[in-house]
């Protein structure tokens, strides 16, 4: 039992980081040229902005918004994502005033009409990684009362 559950132990944490094809750390050149698309895209996010937190066309904000969430914390491919958590302060910000302006002004969600599958699909989507990325959480605030974000 205990040589089983040793080689078991082996083969799962010790096996794949020895014949890895190529070091965790190594990037391609086409890891690279994606990784830098999808920076300057994020970048083109955050210069579009406006002060109510909508990136452009209101059709097309969740997919601003699954952009920052998603983009890589490096060029290699078995790069994490970022997500919520992972973002400096200033992006968290950008994406916090992003949901509550879909939140805000999609008409599925403010008004209860009929969501399109399209604009109000990649908004859920967005909604959706944002909380499953540490988005949304409520925090205890001076004051003494809980605030979301």
């Amino acid at each position: 039992m205990r040589r089983v559950l040793v080689t078991s132990l082996f083969a799962t944490l010790l096996l794949p980081a020895v014949v890895s094809p190529r070091a965790a750390s190594a990037q391609t050149p086409f890891e690279r040229r994606v990784h830098d698309s999808i920076e300057s895209a994020v970048q083109f996010f955050r210069n579009q902005q406006g002060p109510d937190g909508a990136f452009g066309p209101r059709e097309a904000q969740g997919l601003a918004v699954l952009c920052m969430l998603e983009k890589r914390a490096g060029a290699d491919f078995f790069s994490p994502h970022v997500g919520y958590d992972g973002m400096d302060e200033d992006d968290q910000e950008r994406v916090r005033r992003a949901v509550r302006n879909i939140i805000d002004t999609d008409m599925a969600f403010s008004q209860g009409r009929d969501p399109s599958s399209y604009g109000s699909g990649n908004k859920l989507m967005a909604l959706a990684l944002y909380a499953a990325t540490g988005g949304g959480r409520r925090r205890r605030c001076t004051g003494g009362r809980d605030h979301g974000h």
